[in-house]
């Protein structure tokens, strides 16, 4: 459950959700397209309110499929880095590229971490022969 986690925003000095967060920047993108910074909550602003609204809804459905921290690696991309919107039709295909880097690295650490385990078999514990034991023998 992903989008319980909480992330530190840059524009208040409280949590946020993943979806927040992304939207966050991609509000950075369109604020920096614009030649504006953004203030802190910027998005009670009645500039920022129906676009940041918007993009909350986009970013939780694009939750639902893909992790945060893939949607974040993608906005970062350099392919990317003029995008402000969740909705444009380039963004999924990078951050499919981004989940399955994610995936393969998760699944790297995982076989790594089995492959340290101690394999071998325990060895049997050696009772002592009783005389029923000795004569069966």
């Amino acid at each position: 459950m992903e989008f319980l986690l909480k992330y530190t925003s840059k524009y208040t000095n409280k949590k946020v959700s993943g979806a927040q967060l992304i939207v966050e920047k991609v509000c950075e993108h369109a604020a920096t397209k614009k030649h504006i910074s953004l203030k802190d909550r910027f998005w009670s602003e009645p500039e920022w309110k129906s676009f940041f609204k918007l993009q909350i809804l986009q970013a939780n459905a694009l939750l639902k499929t893909y992790s945060v921290n893939a949607i974040l690696m993608a906005l970062e991309d350099n392919r990317l880095l003029s995008l402000y919107s969740l909705r444009a039709p380039w963004l999924e295909p990078i951050i499919i590229e981004k989940q399955r880097e994610l995936d393969k690295n998760a699944a790297l650490c995982y076989n790594l971490e089995t492959d340290n385990v101690d394999n071998k078999p325990k060895e049997q514990f050696k009772t002592k022969q009783n005389l029923v034991d000795k004569l069966n023998g």
